[in-house]
């Protein structure tokens, strides 16, 4: 995996970085069901 995010470092996605906590919320909702309690 850090070797595909090593050669690719702008990623598939045109360049556009994308913040951890969105990264991992987005992956905590599709996969185990998880819902922000923060209001956010």
């Amino acid at each position: 995996m850090y070797a595909e995010a090593a050669a690719d470092p702008g990623g598939t996605s045109g360049g556009a970085r994308v913040d951890p906590e969105e990264a991992a919320m987005e992956l905590l909702t599709s996969q185990l069901g998880a819902r922000r309690v923060d209001g956010r």
